[in-house]
C-alpha cells in the first residue's frame, strides 16, 4: 500500500469503494485477511454482468487446485507463474475486453430464427474462439502442467487439444464442460453451415456436429461463466497470497483503475512501451468533466498510484482523450515517483516536480466558471452519498433489494397484464417466505416500474392501472435470455401473482404450495422447498 493512500483516495468516492470492497469480502470470504485491502479489482464480479455470473463450481476447484498446489510446490508454482506473466496477462486483459461488450445479457426474439443466426455470426462464433485461444487455454495449461510432472511425463507440447485431454484425466469436468473440439475447428477454419433451424460445423478431419442456435448461444455462455470462474478464482489466490507471489501487472492495472474510477475519470487501458529514454507504461484515460481541476487531480492521483502499483517504469505517460477537451497528456518521472515512495517521510508537497517540465495538458472545449464546477461537485458528491445512504436504510430496516431481470407488460381491456422475474440477493440471509410475503407488494411495483419504462413510445401502458400481474422470484441471478426458459429450476423460490381480472386463468406452477392473501397468490416451487429440506406435498394446494 502506497504511505500516502488515505491522502490519495478521492474524498467523493471513498466512502463508496469502501462499500464496494465490503462487499468484495462478503462474495469471497477467502480475502478476509488481507492487510491492505486491496482488492478493488474484483469490484466486477460483484456489481457488473456478465462477471457475476461467474461458474461457481469452476471457481471453488481451480482456487482449491491452486491452493493445494501452493502447499505441496510452492517453488515450482512461483516459477510457473513467473514464467508465463506475459501470457496469462494477455488472457486477462482478452478476457476483460469481451466481458465489457454488451451482448452477454441480451434478450433474444424466441420466433426471430434469423436474428439468432446473425447473433452467433456477429457475437457468438468470435467470442468463443478468443475465449478458448485467448482464456481458456493459458488457465488450464497450469493445471495440465503439473499432471504430467506428477505422472513423470514430459511438459512440452502442451497445445490446446493435449491440455484438454490432460485436464479430462483430473476430475475438472466443470472446467471442460463446455469446450467443443470440432465447434472450435470449425470456427477457426471455416467449417461453418448455416442450415434452417441448425447450424453444421465440420472440422479440419470432417468430423461433424450440429447444433441450433440457441444451444450454441448456451455454450458460449457456459464458456464465459467458466472463464470468469477461473480467473475470479485466480485473482483472489493472488491477492490473498501477495506475499508469495508477485502479482500480475494485469491485475494491479485493474486495481488502478478500480481505485481511480469516478463520474469524471476512467483509465481505460494501460500498455507497457519502450522510448529512447527507458521503459515507459502509456496509460490511456477517459476524462469527462469541463472542470480542468478535477482532471488534474485525478491525473496526479493516477500517476502516483500507477508507479506504487505497477512499478519498476521509467516514465508513466497518460493520453487524455475526451469529447469535452482537446487531447491531452501528461508524463510523470517513474524514478522520482519511485523515490519519494519508498522515503521514510514523505507528503503530498514533496511531489512537486514529479510532471515531466510540470506540465500537464488538458484544455475543455468550453471552460466553465468555477461556481459551476463547484456546484458539479456538489451534485455529484449527492448523487454517491444518497445512493450509500439509501444502502444503508434499507438495510437497517431490512428491506430488501429487489432486482428486476426483465419485465413485460400488455393492456387487456383497460387494464395491464404484467409478467417478470426479479432478483433478491438478501435471501440468503433473510427469512425467504416471510421477506417475500411483506414485500410482494412492492416485488410487483418494481417490476411494473421497468416493463413501463422499456414500453416503446408515450403508450396506454404507461398510465393504464394494473390487473393482473405474475412475478418469478429468483435467489441467483442469471442472463435475461437463460430466465426466458427458465423452467422449474431450484433457484427459482415462487411466483408472485396479483389478479383483479377474473376472467384470465393462467395454471400455478406443477407441484407448488398454494397461499393465497385476497387478490394475491403465492405458489412457493416445489424443487426450492425440497431444497431448502421443507416437507412438500403431492400437488398443487392451498
Amino acid at each position: 500500500m502506497h504511505p500516502l493512500n488515505q491522502q490519495l483516495q478521492n474524498p467523493l468516492t471513498r466512502a463508496a469503494n469502501q462499500h464496494d470492497r465490503e462487499e468484495i469480502l462478503t462474495r469471497f470470504p477467502d480475502l478476509q485477511d488481507i492487510p491492505d485491502g486491496r482488492c478493488l479489482a474484483l469490484r466486477r464480479y460483484v456489481v457488473s454482468h456478465p462477471d457475476r455470473f461467474f461458474d461457481q463450481t469452476a471457481y471453488d476447484y481451480y482456487l482449491r487446485w491452486l491452493r493445494n498446489r501452493a502447499r505441496t510446490d510452492r517453488e515450482l508454482l512461483q516459477e510457473y507463474l513467473t514464467d508465463n506473466e506475459s501470457e496469462l496477462a494477455r488472457a486477462l486483459h482478452f478476457l476483460r475486453e469481451i466481458n465489457l461488450q454488451d451482448w452477454h445479457d441480451r434478450l433474444l426474439e424466441k420466433a426471430d430464427d434469423y436474428e439468432h443466426v446473425r447473433f452467433v455470426d456477429r457475437h457468438i462464433h468470435p467470442a468463443y474462439l478468443r475465449l478458448i485461444e485467448g482464456v481458456f487455454v493459458h488457465f488450464t495449461r497450469c493445471l495440465a502442467f503439473f499432471s504430467r510432472r506428477d505422472r513423470g511425463k514430459g511438459t512440452d507440447g502442451l497445445e490446446l487439444w493435449s491440455v484438454v485431454q490432460e485436464v479430462d484425466r483430473l476430475p475438472a469436468a466443470a472446467l471442460t464442460d463446455p469446450y467443443r473440439h470440432t465447434v472450435r475447428n470449425a470456427i477457426a477454419h471455416g467449417g461453418i453451415t448455416y442450415r434452417e433451424n441448425r447450424i453444421k460445423y465440420v472440422d479440419k478431419n470432417g468430423k461433424e456436429e450440429e447444433l441450433d442456435a440457441i444451444e450454441v448461444i448456451r455454450l458460449c455462455d457456459d464458456m464465459v461463466d467458466v472463464c470468469n470462474g477461473i480467473v475470479a478464482a485466480f485473482k483472489v489466490f493472488c491477492i490473498a497470497e501477495n506475499t508469495h507471489y508477485d502479482l500480475p501487472k494485469e491485475l494491479l492495472l485493474d486495481e488502478l483503475r478500480e481505485e481511480t474510477r469516478s463520474p469524471w475519470w476512467q483509465i481505460d487501458g494501460c500498455i507497457p512501451t519502450e522510448t529512447a529514454k527507458g521503459s515507459q507504461l502509456l496509460v490511456y484515460a477517459k476524462p469527462n468533466s469541463r472542470d480542468s481541476g478535477k482532471i488534474h487531480m485525478a491525473t496526479v492521483q493516477s500517476g502516483i498510484l500507477a508507479e506504487s502499483l505497477a512499478p519498476g517504469f521509467d516514465r508513466y505517460f497518460f493520453s487524455l482523450r475526451s469529447s469535452k477537451a482537446l487531447p491531452g497528456w501528461a508524463a510523470f518521472d517513474g524514478k522520482k515517483l519511485a523515490t519519494l515512495r519508498k522515503a521514510p517521510e514523505s507528503n503530498l508537497e514533496s511531489y512537486k516536480g514529479i510532471l515531466e517540465d510540470d506540465l500537464l495538458f488538458y484544455s475543455p472545449h468550453l471552460k466553465l466558471p468555477r461556481w459551476l464546477c463547484r456546484l458539479d461537485t456538489l451534485l455529484q458528491s449527492f448523487r454517491i452519498q444518497w445512493a450509500l445512504a439509501w444502502k444503508q436504510q434499507r438495510k437497517e430496516r431490512q428491506i430488501p433489494t429487489i432486482i428486476c431481470r426483465g419485465a413485460s407488460v400488455h393492456r387487456n381491456g383497460w387494464r395491464l397484464v404484467l409478467r417478470g422475474h426479479v432478483f433478491l440477493p438478501e435471501l440468503e440471509v433473510l427469512p425467504v417466505e416471510e421477506t417475500i410475503r411483506t414485500w410482494r407488494r412492492r416485488i410487483t411495483r418494481v417490476a411494473l416500474k421497468e416493463a413501463r419504462r422499456n414500453s416503446p413510445g408515450i403508450g396506454l401502458s404507461r398510465f393504464l392501472p394494473l390487473g393482473y400481474s405474475r412475478i418469478s422470484v429468483i435467489r441467483k441471478d442469471f442472463r435475461k435470455r437463460r430466465l426466458a426458459s427458465f423452467g422449474l429450476s431450484k433457484d427459482l423460490v415462487c411466483t408472485v401473482q396479483l389478479q383483479k381480472i377474473n376472467r384470465i386463468k393462467s395454471p400455478d406452477i406443477l407441484g407448488s404450495t398454494i397461499e393465497t392473501h385476497g387478490p394475491w397468490r403465492i405458489a412457493w416451487n416445489r424443487s426450492w422447498r425440497i431444497e431448502e429440506g421443507q416437507q412438500v406435498s403431492g400437488g398443487n394446494g392451498e
